[in-house]
């Protein structure tokens, strides 16, 4: 995704369908937003079949990635790199 505010509705809209649609095993998000994870953990197809890698925003804040997985997850590991 793109962390810029143009057409910010359509980009994110158009990336709800896909995601929704494609309904994939192991979803990588770059370039996130906290506005665009609001956005997503807000959707109930989410909520429903997905362990999300960030729910509170720590690693979007100002924007970053994010991983979604239909797969059971034993733990999440972010690794900075320089």
């Amino acid at each position: 995704v793109w962390f810029v505010d143009h057409y910010f509705e359509r980009r994110a809209e158009a990336l709800v369908n896909i995601l929704e649609a494609r309904a994939a095993d192991v979803v990588a998000l770059q370039e996130m937003t906290p506005e665009l994870l609001d956005l997503l953990l807000s959707q109930p197809f989410i909520q429903e079949n997905y362990v999300v890698s960030d729910i509170v925003g720590a690693s979007v804040e100002p924007y970053g990635v994010l991983l979604l997985s239909r797969l059971p997850v034993a733990d999440w590991y972010f690794f900075p790199l320089p």
